[in-house]
């Protein structure tokens, strides 16, 4: 829902050390997998199938999680701009930049905020404390928690 007496939001979003960290240990971890479901199965017998899995899945991870931009690359967000009339504008370090409304299933925890948009391509963004500066990252918590107490105040029969 807009704010229009909120003013624009401009949050650098490029140290987002959670996601990397989260995107690197799962994939780090996932030849693993197949070798704890293989102790209790079968034995040695099947260690190369076990092997050739946990790499496949790695892979797959890891592919995923660039996809994302949650590794490095051109597809992930170093900047989101949130304006008054509740778009966003995300963009990337490539510098490319695509409008998004932000989709229901945000949520806001103790300490984290999960951001989803709604996008051709969809995006999310984990942020903690420490993966965007403290004083935008406090303006953000404010506005999303502003914008959805305002949402829910509205009732659905109303909304055109």
């Amino acid at each position: 829902m807009p704010l229009p007496e909120s003013p624009r939001l401009d949050i650098d979003v490029r140290q987002r050390r959670a996601e990397r960290w989260i995107a690197v240990i799962s994939t780090s971890l996932a030849p693993a997998l197949p070798w704890l479901l293989l102790d209790s199965l079968a034995g040695v017998r099947w260690a190369s199938a076990a092997a050739s899995a946990g790499l496949l899945i790695a892979l797959i991870l890891g592919a995923g999680f660039h996809r994302a931009g949650w590794l490095a690359g051109s597809r992930r967000i170093a900047r989101m701009v949130w304006s008054a009339d509740g778009f966003w504008v995300l963009i990337d370090t490539a510098g490319r930049a695509r409008e998004a409304c932000l989709a229901a299933d945000t949520r806001i925890g103790p300490g984290c905020v999960w951001l989803r948009w709604q996008t051709p391509d969809s995006h999310s963004m984990l942020l903690l404390p420490g993966d965007a500066p403290p004083d935008q990252l406090r303006r953000l918590l404010v506005r999303l928690r502003i914008d959805r107490q305002q949402a829910d105040a509205v009732p659905r029969g109303a909304a055109i």
